[in-house]
């Protein structure tokens, strides 16, 4: 099919391409990859990788995360990359994808690593999260924190949110205050204390 694409009218191309290469990642995710340079429109692009990543990392995590925090020409959309890694990481091995996300660096203007692998922890087992929050990193802990804080709003358990803050200490607290209170206001709102 890749081979006969060119033959394929213009508005058609594309969208068989994403087809093709998400196809292709199934049995072959880096020559799949190495083909994304052929999607033009950068959403497709974005799609498409992090389809392929994702698959692959439900096979070979190892391989999946060498490829995104290595390769070169993902630098503007590997954090993203790494989220697609980290979710399948996290449902599998919570602890393995915190040391994942501890030794990914910290990227500006960017979530965390940390915060990304405590948001899929939540998902799957908040109080893991909980555990898990001592080992986020100093420039994190605020993102980390009001995720948990908001998770356990969800979960109906606003008075967890005050014994988060209280753990949490010094400088990072009175930045963690504007969001946790915001936070504590709407239980106190809903009365889910």
């Amino acid at each position: 099919m890749l081979k006969q694409l060119d033959l394929l009218p213009k508005f058609v191309r594309q969208n068989t391409l994403v087809v093709s290469l998400q196809t292709l990642g199934r049995s072959n995710p880096q020559k799949a990859l190495d083909m994304l340079t052929r999607i033009e429109d950068q959403q497709k692009w974005h799609n498409t990788a992090g389809a392929v990543v994702s698959d692959w990392s439900g096979t070979d995590v190892d391989s999946a995360l060498r490829w995104v925090l290595t390769d070169e020409s993902i630098d503007d959309y590997r954090h993203v990359l790494i989220s697609d890694v980290l979710r399948v990481v996290a449902s599998e091995d919570l602890h393995r994808a915190m040391h994942i996300a501890l030794e990914h660096p910290i990227l500006k203007n960017r979530l965390e690593c940390e915060n990304i692998a405590i948001s899929h922890l939540v998902q799957l087992d908040i109080e893991s999260g909980i555990r898990l929050l001592s080992q986020v990193r100093e420039e994190s802990r605020v993102a980390a924190h009001s995720t948990l804080a908001y998770a356990l709003v969800r979960k109906h358990e606003g008075d967890r949110v005050v014994q988060l803050e209280i753990q949490f200490d010094g400088d990072a607290q009175q930045h963690y205050n504007s969001p946790t209170k915001s936070i504590r206001m709407e239980c106190s709102r809903h009365d889910f204390h």
